[in-house]
């Protein structure tokens, strides 16, 4: 009863946190469906300061010998 209870207070803290940090706003594709998931349960990261944003691949640009 108690751990269940400690479970829900924890997940409930963690989605104020990840609400207030802009983890739950857009939720379009896997990569920010991941990044809402990971700030709900990990939100003490978050919290000090952690980024759990999972972006894509950079963009990088190839240089061309013409």
């Amino acid at each position: 009863m108690i751990r269940s209870l400690f479970t829900i207070i924890y997940l409930v803290i963690g989605l104020v946190v990840a609400s207030t940090h802009h983890y739950l706003g857009h939720l379009n594709g896997a990569s920010q469906i991941i990044s809402a998931i990971l700030a709900v349960v990990l939100w003490p990261v978050v919290i000090f300061g952690g980024n759990l944003h999972i972006g894509g691949l950079p963009k990088v640009k190839i240089k061309t010998k013409h």
